[in-house]
Parts: C-alpha cells; structure tokens; sequence
C-alpha cells in the first residue's frame, strides 16, 4: 500500500491576543515578525502572494 500525501498552505490573518508561541511535529520555529521584516524572508511566492492580499484587507478569502 502506497502513502499518498498533498501538500496545501493555510495563511490566517491574527492578531495575537496572549499565550505562547510553540513548535509541533510540523514545524521546527515558531514566531511572529512585523510586516517590515518579510521581505527579508525566504516565503515560496504562493505564500507572498497570500501575505500580500491579507495585508490588504480584502472583504473576502484568496484562493488559489
């Protein structure tokens, strides 16, 4: 039997309102950066594309 995997992206626009940020079996750092500091950020240009829309307030969801 084979494993057959697909792989999707999921970007919510937050606003933190307390807690901590931690890791899971999933990812390996956690944090939050200002929109300032993500360009300087190696994001897959589907994730930028979705980051760039949210940071426009736009009335509904992106998809692609």
């Amino acid at each position: 039997m084979r494993e057959v995997r697909e792989e999707f992206s999921i970007c919510f626009r937050v606003k933190p309102l307390g807690g901590e940020t931690r890791t899971s079996s999933e990812s390996k750092k956690v944090h939050w950066v200002g929109v300032d500091f993500l360009p300087s950020l190696g994001i897959h240009t589907s994730i930028r594309l979705r980051v760039e829309h949210a940071l426009q307030n736009r009335p509904l969801p992106y998809y692609a």
